[in-house]
């Protein structure tokens, strides 16, 4: 009996690992690549609000060279910086939820810098806002995830296009400045703090709008750990060639 039960116990086929089964790849989404390629828009005229401004702060407040180049870097600094973090946390919890959160923390030192008076104060708000900057990868994450591979570079050509948003600070601002709020005064308010709030409050209804209207994709998998995320810089030579690349190509832009 027992050299049966050893011999049934022999023939038993091994058990079979049980693999992830993923669902389908989504077939893309055309209001949140609408909507995402929007958001990215307002969000690096946002980014780039300080720039314009140098000149005028440097004359008005009568700041050094570098006060005024301070001022007009702080934002980019700051927004190039968070973009790891940011990125991660995009992953983790989905770009509705970040972008929107995003835009909504924007609205408030932006409408602050409306009541600035001193180099400090416009650092300050400058450091805060300039946290918009990081739209870039989440925007870029939200995107891809509702795309297939093969659609993904066209999906992301369209959304890249937000990166015109700057010109929307640039070439506005000076005309703002001059032509618009030159002579205007409200109480102790020059008219050229006004041009804060023209920024703001787009932020603010776009917040709404893009937690209203976006969704997540389904997720495929589990979520990825810290380990995963990083362990793409183990992969080999060409990530780091592609990440000196995107620091001389996108850091080149953000100098000029």
């Amino acid at each position: 009996m027992a050299e049966i039960t050893q011999t049934v116990v022999k023939k038993r086929p091994p058990k079979l690992e049980k693999k992830e089964v993923l669902p389908p790849e989504p077939p893309g989404n055309s209001r949140v690549l609408f909507l995402a390629t929007t958001a990215f828009f307002l969000s690096f005229a946002i980014w780039a609000l300080y720039a314009p401004f140098g000149p005028y702060f440097r004359k008005w407040y009568d700041l050094s060279a570098g006060q005024a180049l301070t001022i007009a870097a702080i934002p980019a600094l700051l927004g190039s910086v968070l973009r790891v973090p940011v990125g991660i946390l995009t992953d983790r919890y989905g770009g509705r939820r970040v972008f929107s959160v995003l835009l909504l923390f924007a609205f408030f030192p932006v409408v602050a810098a409306m009541f600035a008076n001193s180099y400090l104060a416009l650092l300050l708000c400058g450091l805060f806002f300039g946290t918009i900057g990081t739209s870039f990868i989440i925007g870029i994450t939200h995107v891809s995830s509702w795309y297939p591979q093969a659609a993904q570079g066209t999906a992301l050509g369209i959304y890249g296009i937000g990166n015109v948003g700057t010109i929307l600070a640039t070439i506005v601002v000076p005309i703002l400045i001059e032509k618009v709020f030159k002579d205007v005064q409200v109480g102790p308010i020059s008219g050229w703090h006004f041009i804060f709030p023209i920024y703001a409050i787009p932020a603010l209804i776009m917040a709404f709008v893009y937690w209203t209207l976006t969704s997540d994709a389904p997720r495929r998998g589990k979520p990825k750990t810290f380990g995963d995320l990083f362990s793409v810089y183990k992969s080999g030579g060409l990530i780091w060639i592609l990440s000196f690349l995107y620091w001389m190509t996108f850091g080149g832009f953000v100098a000029f």
